[in-house]
């Protein structure tokens, strides 16, 4: 038996690592599991590229969606106020200034301003503007309205 699996093995010999020369000149074996290929070295690069492009658009979103958010309320504040000035009688416009509005809570350092203009006797320039300072945010965003409010106009 033990002479049958020596022929064998002389028949089918027992397969050798791959050598190649080193920088010595001499033949190095090396097992299959040492070191990492060129293409596994790329892949693992490429799927930690794209991790990292994945993480940084995600953060950019978060922030460009509470930027979004802080706008439009801004812009429901400003709008509620000129149409409330709307429906206020010419000779009762209040006078330029800051006012107040449950929303501004909602906005980070959030400040609401009205400026009325007389443009004619019978005509008045409105302008809201609603201003929040985002953190880590040095120019303060601004949402401005403008409208004419005339005398005798819009059911008065």
């Amino acid at each position: 038996m033990k002479q049958k699996l020596k022929n064998l093995y002389k028949l089918y010999p027992k397969p050798r690592p791959p050598c190649f020369a080193t920088r010595s000149g001499q033949a190095s074996a090396l097992s299959p599991n040492q070191g990492f290929t060129i293409i596994e070295v790329v892949i693992s690069l490429l799927i930690v590229a794209a991790g990292l492009v994945i993480y940084s658009s995600s953060a950019n979103s978060v922030i460009l969606n509470r930027n979004t958010r802080h706008q439009e309320i801004a812009l429901r504040i400003a709008v509620t106020k000129i149409d409330d000035l709307r429906t206020t009688p010419f000779a009762s416009l209040p006078a330029s200034g800051s006012f107040t509005d449950p929303l501004l809570s909602s906005l980070p350092s959030g400040q609401a301003n009205l400026t009325v203009s007389d443009l004619n006797s019978k005509t008045k320039q409105i302008t809201v503007a609603v201003s929040w300072q985002e953190s880590g945010s040095n120019p303060s965003h601004t949402v401005s309205l403008n409208t004419l409010i005339t005398q005798g106009g819009l059911g008065q």
